[in-house]
């Protein structure tokens, strides 16, 4: 199974330590220590448009790979936005150039649709609360997780 993971730049050590702080915060998790080890050792399927464009798109790979256990995303904003907070208020995807916002939702929705987690590092400034779970991690990294339905729900 393999973990992966978008936006990992190539020597970058603020990349680094967000994992390293990533896999501390898991580690002390109930259930969550393998993924833990694998993100401290960088045990990972790595997509990186900037430092890397030549391995390609890292929704692209989670769409076709199914042998996927999590997926982390650095530098990422916006992951709670939909298509139509989006259209509704494109103002949310004008904050300058770098910024990338197109189809992070694609990547939540998928992730949730799979089961898997999601853990995010970067600015997200929407939280939808019947969309998922959501965990602070530290600073601006989350985990989305899919809501599980209660045994006695309908």
């Amino acid at each position: 199974m393999r973990i992966i993971c978008i936006g990992r730049q190539k020597d970058n050590g603020d990349d680094a330590r967000a994992l390293k702080y990533i896999s501390e915060w898991l580690a002390k998790r109930a259930g969550y220590e393998a993924l833990a080890a694998r993100l401290k050792a960088e045990d990972l399927d790595i997509y990186d448009m900037t430092t890397a464009p030549e391995k390609g798109d890292g929704v692209k790979a989670l769409v076709r790979l199914r042998d996927v256990e999590a997926v982390v995303a650095l530098h990422i904003f916006g992951i709670d936005f939909t298509e139509n907070l989006i259209r509704s208020t494109p103002r949310l995807v004008k904050h300058g150039g770098d910024l990338y916002t197109r189809w992070n939702h694609a990547l939540l929705d998928i992730c949730l649709r799979r089961g898997l987690p999601l853990i995010a590092w970067g600015d997200q400034p929407v939280y939808w609360s019947e969309r998922a779970n959501r965990t602070q991690i530290i600073g601006s990294a989350y985990m989305y997780e899919r809501k599980t339905r209660a045994a006695h729900a309908g």
